[in-house]
């Protein structure tokens, strides 16, 4: 079943605020999002989990993904 999240609740389930989504989603820096009305942006939840695993870091220092 493929199931779609509005931007409150795609920020509750990433643990970020709605803005913060907002911001990335016009910077092009936020998870993938589906456009299905002019005011209507949702997320798939595979979309956020992918975009929330490209964001592991293995130190502070390193801007780069983690190394396995």
């Amino acid at each position: 079943m493929l199931q779609h999240l509005r931007t409150p609740e795609a920020a509750r389930y990433l643990g970020v605020s709605a803005s913060f989504l907002n911001h990335a989603r016009l910077r092009g820096t936020g998870p993938t999002y589906k456009k299905l009305s002019p005011k209507l942006i949702v997320y798939s939840i595979d979309d956020l989990r992918t975009w929330a695993n490209s964001k592991s870091r293995c130190s502070t220092s390193n801007s780069g993904p983690s190394r396995a």
